[in-house]
């Protein structure tokens, strides 16, 4: 979906209809702040069509956002901080009487759904009889963390809702945990979570229960790739529980942030041997009867709680089929395949471990061809050992224009080894100051003026899907100095660092702009352990307008007056105070680095 920031929020039960909305970057013929959005398409297996603004009565100058269908398509839950609610934000609801008619003025469920705290994304399940919505930013006080999920429910369709409940600590964790989403059988609740514990900034994760009369398992993030290193959200499921839908801020979308959709199939291979065939038969029917989890494969891919007949048509459909589960090999590396980690950098090993690991074979060298063809009785020094842990450290010296190749295998508890991808990387000779490949939000580390009258910088999401300088990110900076006289980010470090190691001789950072930004003058700060601060400024006010990566370089010995060795912080500066009115603009920044004599522009 071309745009900037757009949220899956339903599909209807017949998969013709999904409903999105716009988050933060309003979409082009809107009607005010956020809006709810529809797609349609004419059978399941065609494209879906372009996007039609709901419009009013549903969208309003306001924000209205993330819609909830019936399962009957006549009734849609959302939120909105309209007027007439009970807090800032409330959720609301609209009908109609057949899926061809208009929908009717919403209405504020009022009590006690809404209350004088924020009620926001709901979730109706298929039946009608629970609603399911989170907290926004005045929360409720009997919460665990930054945002609980509450749900309301009700005797029938005709009955009143009844007083929340929040989902206690079991679902609920002590930090943020928000869009609700249930499946069509009642078994499975998603969720969004800041939560620790993924592959990612904020992850998609999922909690069970064996009926709707069961409480709620601890959620489970789900593995890579589904979750990547980049923020993954608002997860949801065809009432068929054949696709999984999501919004993501990974690389390959349209804009900052899209809905992206993915089939689910069940886990047929119960043998792991990699093909469908008499022995996952076998292995099916000697559970029949019971609940063995790994067979009870239908009639949705996550089963109904027995293995029965229903399970064997299922594996029936997939007799003689190749699988390839793209959960169970390693990934996510870092360094970044075809990366250029510095010396520091390139001593270290991680990755995300595959779905069913349960140790690790670890392969390193130089030579690719060695590397990919090496297993457990290799004898050249490319076979590092078995471990249960997802990193590992180089032994030997790592030397600038060295090229690794490395391959870590997954081994599941029954010994079957799940052979990995072949990953490379080359040893860079600057060093990093900072990459930008943070997967903690990255105004956490570059602290922007969220608040302060007196800066215009906003550090947003970093950015996946232009055309990056290195990596798979990098910083998305908003500077307005219509008001504040400047806009400025800074990171601090708590113990000082050494700018002089590795001969370095330049500060160099990477900037992209945008020809609609006003010019600005952009100003680097260091201070040091002793907080003398120097500042040098680039040249050309212009470089906020260039569309493509420029690389910025300051001589280190142009920062006068404090110590290199023990630099405490980094304010990177777009504006001039003197100046009485500034601009605005967006930048993108990546790959501040250290460079000695000889590296200018890498």
């Amino acid at each position: 979906m071309a745009g900037q920031f757009f949220q899956f929020s339903t599909v209807s039960s017949d998969g013709l209809e999904l409903y999105f909305f716009d988050l933060y970057f309003v979409r082009p013929g809107g009607l005010g702040g956020m809006d709810m959005w529809m797609i349609r398409r004419s059978s399941v297996s065609e494209a879906w069509g372009e996007p039609v603004n709901l419009g009013p009565p549903l969208n309003s100058e306001y924000d209205d956002a993330k819609p909830s269908l019936s399962a009957d398509g006549l009734t849609l839950y959302f939120s909105s901080n309209r007027p007439g609610g009970h807090g800032v934000f409330d959720v609301w609801m609209c009908t109609r009487a057949t899926v061809t008619d208009p929908w009717s003025e919403p209405v504020n469920l009022g009590e006690p759904v809404n209350s004088e705290f924020d009620e926001i994304f709901p979730c109706v399940s298929a039946d009608g009889l629970e609603l399911y919505f989170c907290e926004w930013e005045v929360m409720r006080p009997e919460g665990y963390g930054g945002g609980d999920i509450y749900v309301a429910k009700r005797a029938t369709t005709d009955d009143p809702w009844g007083e929340p409940v929040n989902l206690g600590e079991t679902v609920n964790s002590t930090d943020y945990d928000s869009c609700p989403y249930i499946s069509s059988d009642g078994r499975l609740l998603f969720l969004h979570g800041w939560r620790p514990g993924g592959p990612g900034q904020e992850d998609m994760w999922i909690s069970t229960r064996p009926s709707i009369s069961d409480a709620w398992s601890t959620p489970v993030a789900f593995p890579a790739p589904i979750n990547g290193r980049q923020i993954d959200g608002c997860p949801g499921i065809s009432s068929d529980g054949s696709t999984f839908y999501f919004a993501s801020m990974r690389g390959g979308g349209s804009g900052i942030g899209d809905t992206w959709q993915a089939p689910i199939k069940p886990i047929v291979d119960f043998n792991g041997d990699g093909i469908v065939d008499d022995g996952d038969r076998d292995v099916l029917t000697s559970c029949m009867g019971t609940d063995e989890s790994r067979c009870d494969i239908g009639p949705m891919p996550w089963g109904d709680g027995i293995v029965d007949e229903i399970d064997l048509e299922v594996l029936t459909g997939y007799m003689g089929q190749e699988v390839h589960d793209v959960t169970k090999p390693a990934s996510l590396p870092k360094p970044f395949d075809q990366g250029a980690p510095d010396v520091e950098q390139a001593a270290s090993f991680n990755w995300w471990p595959g779905s069913s690991a349960a140790e690790h074979d670890i392969y390193v060298g130089t030579d690719s061809v060695t590397v990919e063809d090496a297993d457990t009785l290799d004898t050249a020094g490319v076979y590092r050992g078995r471990q249960q842990v997802n990193e590992y450290a180089l032994p030997e010296d790592v030397l600038p224009g060295q090229t690794f190749y490395w391959r870590i295998d997954e081994v599941d508890a029954d010994g079957v080894i799940t052979k990995g991808d072949l990953w490379s990387f080359s040893v860079a000779d600057y060093l990093v100051i900072d990459d930008m490949e943070t997967t903690e939000p990255m105004w956490n580390i570059w602290w922007d003026g969220w608040g302060d009258p007196n800066n215009g910088a906003e550090v947003w999401f970093p950015e996946s899907n232009i055309a990056l300088h290195g990596g798979e990110q990098c910083m998305y900076l908003i500077y307005n100095n219509t008001s504040a006289p400047v806009s400025q980010v800074v990171r601090v470090w708590e113990s000082p660092q050494d700018w002089t190691r590795n001969s370095a001789e330049t500060l160099s950072l990477w900037v992209h702009g945008d020809a609609d930004n006003t010019p600005e003058p952009l100003q680097i700060m260091l201070g040091d352990s002793a907080e003398n601060v120097a500042v040098v400024v680039h040249p050309d006010p212009a470089l906020p307008l260039s569309d493509t990566w420029q690389q910025c370089s300051m001589p280190l010995a142009d920062f006068a007056g404090i110590n290199l060795a023990e630099i405490t912080s980094m304010v990177i500066v777009i504006g001039d105070s003197a100046t009485e009115e500034g601009g605005m603009g967006t930048v993108y920044i990546d790959d501040i680095c250290l460079l000695p004599a000889s590296t200018e522009g890498q």
